[in-house]
């Protein structure tokens, strides 16, 4: 399963996207994430449901410094990554 998750917050400069990939790659969890013009961070992850939804509980609470005032989260037509890399926004 693949899901795209927004956060919105407090969530640039705070190490948002280096330690949601530490904690999905814990999870088994693969994908990307990235910093959008619009401030949020923008993460596409692929795993099993249930790892997915761990990975989407602690994107609600984000790092240490981070205040997360909104998580949308979309299901999207699965893709697969090999690992879990922070790249540049692409739109």
């Amino acid at each position: 399963m693949t899901c795209i998750v927004v956060v919105r917050g407090k969530v640039h400069g705070v190490g948002f996207r280096a330690a949601v990939r530490e904690y999905a790659q814990a999870g088994h969890v693969t994908g990307t994430a990235c910093n959008a013009p619009d401030r949020s961070v923008r993460i596409v992850i692929s795993g099993e449901w249930e790892s997915l939804q761990r990975c989407i509980g602690w994107c609600s609470r984000g790092p240490r410094g981070a205040r997360v005032d909104s998580v949308t989260v979309q299901k999207v037509e699965e893709k697969q990554f090999d690992d879990f890399a922070i790249i540049t926004y692409t739109g």
